[in-house]
């Protein structure tokens, strides 16, 4: 486990494969607990044992490369490696663990707030994904990927930002506000959720197998989640919004910015996301 410590932030993250070893999630840079000025923002959401090669065996700020690309052993997929199709049927399925024929080569670099993993795949990317305390409550993550193939690399990538917030679960009044308008199509099994102005709000206590999902979201990138404790995460980037997603459990509420790019061969693409932590008073304070 790595430790980055700065003031009252504590970020620990995992070593690549050390608590998840599932094929969805980019195996560099696991978050596994997030805490500042004693509260706890990130940990563990879901009700399930530990599995490291579950799916969803992630926490706080998760990301995945969405879609794979055909290779003679089967499917590149970034932050992974090469999967062997062990179902037989050609048709990746993000949820089903698939043995790693080859991981991407992976280094670590670990340099006072900062931590870099620097992760190869010969003849397709290189990529280095830096994490970074910034000052009070606040961290980014810089991403950077160059083009090693002979073809144009198209990227969709986002993260699931698992945040629990130090809740047991999601309840009435918990809030993610977009910094402008935007427009999105609730799915028809959403429960106990509205958009409010620029928000999506939390209008009851969700309950266990109830779930809330707005789809298709378009507007600015950038967030605000807030607690029903006064727990606050604030979310920017300086890449454009390709769409996003908002999704909800009994445990957590979670909007997903999804960026874009094509990188031709030889060319790179860098984004950074800074998150910002606070603790606001509730109306019991």
């Amino acid at each position: 486990m790595i430790k980055i410590v700065k003031d009252s932030l504590l970020i620990e993250l995992s070593e690549p494969e050390e608590t998840y070893r599932g094929t969805r999630f980019d195996h560099s840079g696991v978050f596994h607990r997030i805490e500042y000025a004693g509260r706890s923002f990130a940990d563990k959401w879901y009700d399930s044992p530990e599995d490291p090669l579950r799916h969803d065996n992630v926490r706080g700020t998760s990301e995945e490369f969405l879609g794979v690309i055909p290779t003679a052993e089967g499917w590149l997929k970034i932050g992974v490696g090469t999967l062997a199709d062990d179902i037989g049927d050609g048709n990746y399925d993000w949820f089903h663990t698939y043995p790693v024929v080859k991981s991407e080569s992976r280094n670590v670099k670990v340099s006072g707030e900062e931590v870099l993993f620097l992760d190869e795949m010969p003849g397709f990317y290189r990529r280095q994904k830096m994490i970074r305390v910034d000052g009070e409550g606040m961290f980014s993550i810089n991403h950077r990927i160059l083009n090693l193939w002979d073809r144009r690399l198209d990227i969709l990538n986002y993260n699931h930002n698992f945040f629990t917030l130090g809740l047991p679960g999601v309840g009435k009044g918990r809030r993610i506000t977009l910094p402008g308008v935007f427009t999105g199509t609730w799915r028809e099994d959403s429960l106990k959720a509205g958009k409010e102005g620029n928000s999506i709000l939390t209008t009851a206590d969700i309950v266990e197998g109830e779930k809330s999902c707005m789809l298709d979201i378009h507007g600015p990138y950038g967030f605000t989640l807030e607690g029903e404790n006064g727990l606050c995460v604030e979310v920017s980037s300086d890449a454009p919004l390709h769409h996003a997603q908002y999704w909800a459990n009994h445990k957590v509420a979670c909007f997903e910015p999804f960026i874009s790019a094509s990188v031709e061969p030889g060319a790179s693409f860098e984004w950074t996301i800074q998150y910002c932590l606070s603790v606001r008073k509730t109306f019991s304070e």
